[in-house]
This record gives C-alpha cells, sequence and structure tokens, in this order.
C-alpha cells in the first residue's frame, strides 16, 4: 500500500508499506490528483514500468507464470485515467500547435461555461448559411439548445437555430434543421456566431485536430462569449486558438 510521507521531499513521498493494514490513509481522486502530488505519480509509474519485465522473469524461476498487477498501474494509467487533464472553454490556452492537437483530439476541451459561447469572424465573399451545427464529441446535446448568428456591427441576431437530444450527429457535430430562407452574408463584414451553453447540456468539441474556417469563407478574429443566453458576445478570450472554438460551433455555406 502506498502512504503519504511528506509533501516536499521525492524520496519519502511515497513508501512501501507490508499489507493491506499497514496505514490506513486511503489514496482517493484528491490525493493522486492533487498537483504537488503528480510528479511523484509520474516518477512511480515510470519506475514500475522499468522495473515490471525484470520481475517477471525473476518469477517464471520459481513457477510464478502470472503477476496479478494491473497492467493499467504499470502503464501509469491510473494517473492518466483518473486525473485526465481538462482545460474549459472560455480561457483555454494551448502553447504550441502540438498541445492544441492534443487537446482537440484527446478531448480534453470542456465547456463550463452558462450563456453563449463562439466566435467572430469577417466573411471574406457573399455567401448564404444552410446548416449551423455544434460540439457533439459525446453525442447530441442533453437538451434543446440555441445557435446564434450575429452581425457584430449592429450586435443583433441575424438567425436562430435549435438542436437538441434528436439532432443528427455528423462527423463530431449536431446540426440544425436547414434554413428555409438562407442568410446572407457579405464580403467584409464581421459576424459572431454562438452557441448557447450551461453545465450538463453535454456540449464537447468535436475531436478534429486541424480544423479551421476556409479562408475563401472567412477569417477567423477570436473567441467571444457573454455572461447569458441571448446576450451579445462582447467579452473576448483572449488566449482563443481557432480549432478550439470552430470544433465548438460551425456553420455550413455556399457561395451567393
Amino acid at each position: 500500500s502506498l502512504a503519504a510521507a511528506g509533501q516536499h521531499d521525492a524520496a519519502d513521498l511515497l513508501k512501501y508499506n507490508r499489507g493491506l493494514g499497514a496505514t490506513s490513509r486511503v489514496w482517493g481522486r484528491a490525493e493522486l490528483c492533487a498537483p504537488w502530488s503528480a510528479q511523484f505519480i509520474r516518477q512511480l509509474a515510470t519506475s514500475l514500468e522499468e522495473e515490471y519485465p525484470l520481475l517477471l522473469r525473476v518469477l517464471s524461476r520459481v513457477g510464478v507464470l502470472e503477476l496479478g498487477v494491473s497492467a493499467t498501474l504499470v502503464a501509469g494509467g491510473a494517473y492518466a485515467r483518473h486525473c485526465r487533464e481538462e482545460v474549459s472553454l472560455p480561457g483555454a490556452q494551448a502553447e504550441t500547435s502540438g498541445r492544441a492537437e492534443q487537446l482537440v483530439v484527446e478531448q480534453q476541451l470542456r465547456v463550463h461555461w452558462r450563456g453563449e459561447l463562439g466566435y467572430e469572424f469577417e466573411a471574406t465573399r457573399n455567401q448564404q448559411v444552410y446548416f449551423l451545427g455544434c460540439g457533439a464529441g459525446e453525442g447530441p446535446p442533453k437538451a434543446e439548445t440555441k445557435l446564434t448568428l450575429w452581425n457584430s456591427r449592429t450586435r443583433m441576431p441575424i438567425t436562430v437555430a435549435t438542436v437538441g437530444p434528436g439532432s443528427a450527429v455528423q462527423g463530431g457535430f449536431a446540426y440544425a434543421e436547414p434554413f428555409a430562407s438562407p442568410p446572407l452574408l457579405r464580403a467584409g463584414e464581421v459576424y459572431a456566431l454562438t452557441v448557447q451553453v450551461a453545465p450538463g447540456l453535454g456540449i464537447v468539441p468535436a475531436g478534429h485536430v486541424d480544423i479551421k474556417i476556409l479562408p475563401e469563407n472567412g477569417v477567423f478574429r477570436g473567441g467571444v462569449y457573454s455572461s447569458g443566453p441571448w446576450l451579445y458576445p462582447s467579452q473576448r478570450d483572449e488566449s482563443s486558438w481557432e480549432q478550439a472554438y470552430v470544433s465548438l460551433v460551425l456553420m455550413l455555406t455556399q457561395p451567393a
């Protein structure tokens, strides 16, 4: 069993004690995932991974052909499984392109906001919007919510679409019904596209590595949000990056 023996000395932090009753200290998620213990848990996992093959060979010589040690623990999976790092929108940071790809592909991006959340863009050509969709990395939203296309100059909605549990999911996005009268985007105009988010809705960005606005359609101008539904997203996410937000909400257009 593992017992905490200090919070600063790597050599003394984790000690092996004989027997299940050697310590009354219970290691739960809080202890395992505490920031001060993370590096030591990783060191432990690395040591086990290195020693496990040798231990198997030694035990096989005395007739022990199988060792009942969890492969998850041996591979260091206990930490990865129970302390899976997550970052939240708005405010998620990706210092490098590789880090950005990791967060998207491993679905570590989460939404814990309440209000409008999306991005601002400048249209580079006249085009009509036929569909709006939101991230459905873990399935469609658990309840109905709204997708809104805003005119950034007037700060007024241009059109609103609805997605919910019954929405069609394709390519990691849940799509609203197509517009009967597709709204027109004009070249050079700035717009915002948002989804109404709230805890428990289950909106998870789609896991696409390099998803972006097509250059012929528009230019990404940054993540935006508001502190409540139906409020124009006037707040800006200074650390925003395009892949995260386009994985959260998108539109399908055709040239006008």
